[in-house]
């Protein structure tokens, strides 16, 4: 049985990574002249997958790739951050280096048996505080240094530090830190445009005007065909494009999204033949088995109203939210209740305001199952 070529979930190496030729070549200049860059776009939109394959072309830079998701206090971030120290390099003797530097941060560290990847055991007595994250930006700064400023630390999800207690003067501090280190180049990477813009653009901010803002978004279709049909033929399998073209309109040009339909599609497809249109609805519905538990907890914990506007969004988009036609198919008579009904999905992580100000799903296949189901 061949081997699935598309992969989702991860990010994406090498032939499997999808388009964005000129944000890789733009990526790699700024890099190059130590500029340090915030990356936007939605989730699973090739954020993470864009500075890896970027990383690949830079010769002898070493990246420190850690995320901040769900971090809500100084001591969860310095811990991902000597994490994602500690996960930097595989080499022997680069490894024995990096954990003498770690060592003073009362953190026991390990080999995996088989991958050789570091397993760190913290001090659970100990609780880092703001002058620990000082400690670490001094060792991050040491490192830029050794390795004479092919140094990358990756920041995935920044925008999460604001959930941190006193999350402003957190943000000063490491502005602070960051600010004289000329021998890093630090990547901001956030899925959550307005938080993102704000701690860049806002003149009360500590980091305003100290980084370039990037956008990372869906992709062209002409940018996926190519590499969709390449993909499919690896496994044996041919598919047309107007097939591509119904794909894309379903996952809106998401590359992450784009790999998990079009995994799915090769699961339920013979090898060998070329691809009917009846099999995307297969694809969708081994999809829907796998997720739709989690579609039923999403409506399980929603109130009628929040239920016929996300309805409303999947049917009539979400541009025109305050429109008589979208007010009318959610049964709102309130603008009121439509801003507040927006406010509590957006908290959810159900809908997103995406670049050029339409309210979107997080994710497209949920949409899709909301349509089918007719929920109201």
């Amino acid at each position: 049985m061949l081997q699935n070529p598309f992969v989702y979930g991860r990010p994406v190496i090498g032939d499997k990574f999808w388009g964005r030729t000129e944000q890789v070549k733009m990526l790699r200049g700024l890099i190059m002249s130590h500029q340090n860059t915030v990356l936007v776009g939605e989730r699973r939109v090739g954020k993470t997958s864009l500075v890896m394959n970027t990383a690949q072309i830079l010769k002898g830079f070493s990246v420190v790739k850690t995320h901040f998701q769900g971090v809500k206090s100084v001591d969860a971030a310095c811990k991902r951050l000597i994490s994602g120290i500690a996960a930097m390099e595989k080499e022997d003797s680069k490894m024995r280096k990096i954990m003498q530097m770690l060592s003073r941060f009362r953190v026991a560290i390990a080999l995996e048996r088989y991958t050789l990847d570091p397993i760190l055991k913290f001090d659970i007595a100990h609780a880092f505080q703001p002058e620990d994250l000082e400690e670490v930006f001094r060792l991050l700064k040491q490192i830029g240094t050794e390795r004479k400023g092919k140094f990358v630390v990756a920041l995935d999800e920044f925008q999460d530090l604001l959930r941190v207690p006193d999350a402003n003067e957190l943000m000063a501090m490491m502005r602070g830190y960051i600010q004289f280190q000329t021998d890093v180049t630090y990547l901001y990477i956030g899925s959550i445009r307005h938080e993102m813009v704000d701690i860049f653009t806002k003149n009360d901010s500590p980091f305003l005007k100290s980084a370039t803002i990037v956008e990372v978004g869906p992709l062209e279709e002409r940018e996926f065909i190519q590499s969709i049909v390449t993909q499919f033929k690896k496994g044996g399998l041919q598919v047309s494009k107007p097939l591509i073209s119904e794909i894309i309109e379903i996952t809106r040009g998401n590359p992450g999204d784009t790999q998990q339909l079009c995994h799915s599609l090769f699961n339920v497809s013979s090898p060998g033949k070329a691809i009917g249109e009846e099999k995307l609805s297969d694809a969708l519905q081994e999809i829907y088995s796998c997720e739709g538990k989690l579609y039923e907890e999403y409506i399980k914990h929603l109130t009628e109203v929040q239920i016929r506007m996300l309805l409303s969004i999947a049917q009539l988009g979400g541009k025109g939210v305050y429109s008589k036609a979208f007010m009318s198919s959610a049964r709102v008579t309130n603008s009121a209740v439509i801003k507040h009904t927006v406010a509590r999905l957006l908290d959810r992580e159900l809908i997103f305001l995406d670049s050029q100000k339409e309210y979107r799903f997080v994710n497209p296949f949920f949409r899709k199952w909301l349509m089918i189901q007719g929920i109201a």
